[in-house]
């Protein structure tokens, strides 16, 4: 299947005019199209009986970008030069993503869908690490196997309508053929990305912690009410252990380009010092491995990839939505993990120093009402947000490794540059490095 969504790719549409396209092609793709929406409508609407058929189709690759009107309407558009300069439209590099459109009938009745499908990369290397690691899998078993949050959400509805996450149309993974995992377009409903150059505002960040409250107190709630583990229930969660030397290995690589990169400003001799520092022994590891270590209080489901390019925006403020995408590295852990990587990586210097304890105060009141209002009140009775402040110290020394591991996204772009000297600077003048 991720084979006939790839050749379709270079097509813009399914249309029988389209005389550049084999009609053999056109045959297959409409039928996993086929395929796909009627597994949708039979599981996810409950209809038994459905007679589908794919009329036409436009496919193209993903560019999710900032609104391009004020209605927050989006197009999958090139990017402007200036936007191409900045570094504000990235696909990424670990799947293949491709935008589909399809125009069906549903038992007669007209009806149109936008999808996305996360493909496996064409690219070798990135191949080799996506199966190393699992992505494709975890991801696709974290949107098949979710329905467990969703028991806990009936004694939240006035609180957690639904959680933040796109609608699963599809997913299929086995031995015999490439994972394909076919989720909900949500950039046709007038969710975008904001600029990672720009950085997220206030309200935005405000919007993101409010979303990651509700998967965090909804894991929680399951977890402690049934008396589960949820490392022992969900098996392919990433593990700590795993989860350590991952980002590691990306810091490993992304230290000795930033190291390279200071000696040429000596006004930094001081930050490349310190740097130098976690080249040796295991000083790295250390930092990294506390901060994946469950906390002693509180532990829920962690995102772990938790920054901008991983949020989806819509609304404006006071209404502004939240949907978290890219559940590839879903870990069990300290919830800070996740606060911790969003506010190293995805804020102003100023913004960051200015609203992180908003933003924590924020997540905080949310998750412990989300807990309470789920029958939880009594499990947090011997927790509290400074418990939750412990955790973020160990948690910000590892995000900024992480930023020091992701430097070659930032050199380049002096905003981006800035960010993470900014950081550096911050919390080694704060011995939280």
């Amino acid at each position: 299947m991720a084979s006939q969504f790839t050749k379709a790719s270079s097509c813009d549409s399914g249309s029988s005019r389209r005389s550049s396209y084999d009609a053999e092609d056109r045959a297959s793709t409409r039928e996993w199209l086929e395929t796909i929406l009627t597994s949708f409508h039979r599981t996810k609407e409950s209809i038994n009986s459905t007679e589908i058929e794919v009329h036409d189709w436009r496919i193209g690759t993903v560019r999710c970008g900032p609104p391009v009107n004020k209605c927050g309407q989006m197009s999958h558009r090139a990017p402007s030069k200036e936007e191409e300069a900045r570094g504000d439209y990235e696909v990424s590099s670990l799947m293949e993503l491709l935008a589909v459109h399809a125009e069906y009938s549903l038992d007669s009745s007209p009806r149109s869908l936008d999808m996305v499908a996360k493909l496996p990369p064409a690219d070798d290397m990135s191949r080799a690490f996506m199966l190393e690691w699992a992505l494709d899998t975890r991801e696709i078993r974290f949107y098949t196997e979710n329905s467990f949050l969703l028991q806990v959400l009936p004694a939240l509805e006035a609180i957690i309508p639904a959680l933040p996450l796109p609608i699963c149309y599809y997913a299929s993974c086995s031995e015999k053929s490439e994972s394909v995992l076919v989720l909900e377009d949500l950039t046709s409903k007038g969710f975008f990305t904001e600029s990672l150059s720009k950085g997220l505002s206030l309200p935005q960040g405000i919007a993101a912690v409010k979303a990651l409250a509700k998967v965090h107190a909804a894991s929680f709630l399951y977890s402690a009410k049934n008396n589960y583990d949820i490392r022992q229930k969900f098996p392919y969660l990433l593990t700590a252990a795993q989860a350590s030397a991952s980002f590691h290995s990306l810091v490993e690589r992304g230290l000795p380009l930033l190291i390279k990169f200071l000696q040429k400003k000596s006004q930094y001799k001081t930050t490349r010092e310190k740097l130098q520092k976690y080249q040796e022994g295991t000083r790295m590891a250390e930092v990294i491995q506390k901060a994946f270590k469950p906390s002693p209080k509180l532990n829920t489901l962690v995102h772990c990839d938790f920054w901008a390019n991983n949020l989806l925006f819509a609304g404006e403020e006071p209404q502004i939505l939240c949907c978290l995408i890219d559940w590839q590295l879903v870990t069990y852990g300290s919830p800070a993990i996740d606060l911790a990587l969003l506010l190293s990586t995805s804020f102003t210097p100023d913004v960051r120093r200015d609203s992180r304890h908003t933003l924590l105060s924020v997540y905080w009141s949310d998750f412990s009402a989300h807990v309470a209002d789920g029958g939880g009140a009594e499990l947090l009775k011997n927790c509290a947000l400074e418990d939750l402040m412990d955790d973020m110290t160990r948690a910000e020394a590892m995000s900024a490794l992480v930023m020091v591991g992701s430097v070659d996204l930032a050199l380049g772009v002096p905003e981006r540059e800035d960010r993470v000297l900014s950081i550096l600077n911050d919390f080694f003048e704060a011995e939280i490095l």
